[in-house]
């Protein structure tokens, strides 16, 4: 036999051999996701991350809309009107960005601890999908988060008097705290390290939930 006959029969034994153990494991992972799919309950739940990596105008998400909140939402969103509080100079030609407050989903206040009486909201004009979920008790709002230390004011943000994130205000390293916690180049993420506590507190193997149905 020739170097190169010799070399394609071991390839191609190979390759059945190595057909043969992957058709046992797959037939295995699918028994595994049968058994998994008849034991999951009907209450499923799971948890969607949607990073959005170039930012978002949280200010034009979740628009408060009651009279008090409508006056300062619009002020804020105007940027002569910021620059009269800030005292620095804004060109002319800069425009409010304030949504039009007909063209809202409004998706109303419910709030079962009655936090924040009086105050309603809606949602910006393209999230109509959003607004469904919400109003029909599927989906709902957590506000004032962020990827802090500890909770932090406006005043400890101004005047530092608390630990505040590294490289606060870099948008790469703010978009990498998003996701691992750590500035830009940390290698591990907080999804990970979920995984790892969860991990240890059951008897399979996180790989065996390949089939999507634990």
């Amino acid at each position: 036999m020739t170097s190169l006959k010799r070399r394609r029969f071991l390839r191609n034994s190979a390759s059945l051999i190595a057909m043969g153990s992957a058709g046992s494991w797959l037939a295995n992972l699918g028994a595994v996701s049968q058994a998994s799919a008849q034991s999951t309950s009907g209450d499923y739940k799971a948890l969607v991350c949607i990073f959005l990596n170039g930012g978002n105008d949280a200010h034009n998400t979740v628009i408060p809309v009651d009279a008090t909140s409508w006056r300062c939402y619009s002020a804020t969103r105007d940027p002569s009107v910021m620059a009269k509080v800030s005292g620095s100079p804004m060109p002319d030609n800069l425009s409010s960005i304030a949504l039009e407050q007909s063209t809202l989903l409004n998706i109303g206040h419910r709030n079962a601890q009655s936090l924040n009486t009086g105050r309603s909201f809606a949602l910006h004009p393209q999230l109509k999908k959003l607004q469904k979920l919400y109003t029909g008790g599927s989906a709902a709002i957590v506000a004032n988060i962020g990827p802090l230390i500890q909770p932090t004011s406006k005043v400890d943000l101004l005047y530092p008097s608390c630990p505040l994130p590294r490289k606060l205000g870099s948008h790469n390293d703010q978009a990498s705290i998003w996701q691992s916690l750590g500035v830009e180049g940390t290698t591990a993420g907080w999804g990970g390290l979920i995984m790892d506590k969860l991990k240890s507190r059951n008897v399979n193997e996180v790989f065996c939930s390949v089939g999507v149905n634990t």
